[in-house]
């Protein structure tokens, strides 16, 4: 009967572990800009809105993407120049920190790349 009860316990402490470290998401959020701009980008069928975002250089940002619905390809939003990829499940906000380039722009695409936006700079 001993045995049993050891080995009981064993298997519940570790089902508790492992439960524990399932806890934590699998991905990490990407952290908001301290002291930037948040700017709410909605997806839908129509694509990103706004598509375009005017910022300064080197101007630190959240941008923020929900997806509105299931019928669009907008679940998934890539930034092109650095190959970052993020999941954006519907109905919830995925923040994106971004600091913007000397010049140019930061183009972000839906994953099949039907869908386009971009952070453009201004100024000097």
């Amino acid at each position: 009967m001993r045995p049993l009860v050891s080995r009981l316990l064993l298997v519940t402490g570790l089902l508790g572990a492992l439960a524990a470290c399932g806890s934590s998401p699998s991905t990490p959020a990407a952290s908001p800009a301290a002291d930037g701009r948040r700017i709410d980008v909605q997806i839908s069928g129509d694509g990103y809105t706004p598509d375009t975002i005017q910022a300064g250089p080197g101007e630190a940002l959240t941008l923020v993407f929900e997806r509105m619905d299931e019928n669009n390809c907008g679940g998934e939003v890539v930034f092109p120049a650095t190959g970052e990829r993020h999941t954006v499940p519907v109905g919830t906000k995925v923040e994106v920190a971004v600091t913007t380039p000397p010049s140019g722009k930061l183009a972000f695409t839906c994953g099949m790349g039907m869908y386009e936006g971009a952070v453009v700079v201004h100024g000097s």
